[in-house]
């Protein structure tokens, strides 16, 4: 079986930063000042928040390695710290987008007529064939540096 392949972003990092304050109910996250001054300290720029809420950095292109490792040696404020996967990050959205496909047929399957319901499936399916002849094209709508 041929091995996953990662598509990396040229000159952007992840950071997964630890809670500021954990209680027994909340996690405090950490915030956007925060993650600005945190990469500032790093010369870092901080483009924002993804998904999973790790801090996106710019970071000089060939560098990226390099800074992740510097990073996770900050172990009092850093859980980890990772190059930008661009095709793992296309398909987390491919799978969401059709889990709530799915989820919204599921939600009201029977309540529809047969006629809507067979429009929900054909949808659902052709999302699939969609993502299936797309596979190996991780920037279909990513910016390759966003």
């Amino acid at each position: 079986m041929e091995k996953y392949k990662p598509v990396y972003a040229k000159g952007e990092i992840l950071v997964y930063f630890k809670p500021i304050l954990e209680s027994s109910n909340d996690k405090v996250k950490v915030d956007e000042n925060f993650a600005r001054v945190y990469g500032n300290l790093h010369s870092l720029e901080f483009i924002g928040f993804d998904d999973q809420d790790a801090a996106v950095y710019r970071t000089p292109v060939g560098k990226e390695q390099e800074m992740c490792r510097k990073l996770k040696r900050d172990k009092k404020r850093v859980e980890g710290a990772d190059r930008k996967d661009l095709k793992l990050f296309h398909r987390m959205r491919e799978y969401d987008e059709i889990s709530n496909l799915v989820d919204d047929l599921l939600e009201t399957w029977d309540n529809l007529s047969d006629k809507q319901y067979q429009k929900n499936l054909e949808t659902i399916i052709e999302r699939l064939k969609r993502g299936m002849k797309n596979v190996n094209n991780p920037f279909l709508g990513i910016p390759i540096n966003s």
